[in-house]
């Protein structure tokens, strides 16, 4: 029943996000790789360097928002805003499950409490445990496979 709601997300992420697309960053490595390599390096450190005399170079400084400004710049990408939506739906499944279990146990199962409070502490710990782990070797997995932007 858990899962669900995860499964939901995704299949509704999957088919209302656009496909990722690669094509400015493959067209920028494939003008990159034509210039030889001083060439390139050369340009790229040149982009990010501001003359302020002849005889005198200065980085430019990053540019600085507030919360608020940066905030409203994530939620106004709608791959983010239906990100951020999906989590707190499955967020709110998954607390609400949380904290409803131990009340349904104790009141369908009420001889059995000990029990369950042990067996629930360990299917917490051990799938809490592993799930951390399997997603991050397959988010590394599947990070071999996508294409590096340059």
């Amino acid at each position: 029943a858990i899962g669900t709601y995860g499964v939901l997300a995704s299949a509704l992420a999957y088919f209302v996000l656009p496909a990722y697309s690669d094509a400015g960053t493959e067209k920028k490595a494939t003008e990159t790789k034509k210039k030889s390599g001083a060439a390139a390096e050369a340009e790229r450190v040149a982009s990010e360097v501001v003359e302020v005399e002849p005889t005198e170079k200065q980085v430019k400084p990053a540019t600085s928002h507030s919360f608020l400004e940066s905030l409203k710049m994530l939620l106004s990408s709608r791959i983010v805003a239906l990100i951020y939506i999906t989590a707190a739906v499955r967020f709110c499944a998954g607390y609400s499950i949380g904290v409803w279990t131990a009340a349904f146990f104790q009141q369908r199962f009420p001889e059995s409490a000990a029990l369950f409070g042990v067996t629930n502490a360990v299917i917490v710990g051990v799938c809490g445990v592993t799930s951390s782990i399997l997603g991050g070797f397959i988010t590394d997995a599947l990070r071999r496979h996508a294409p590096r932007p340059t």
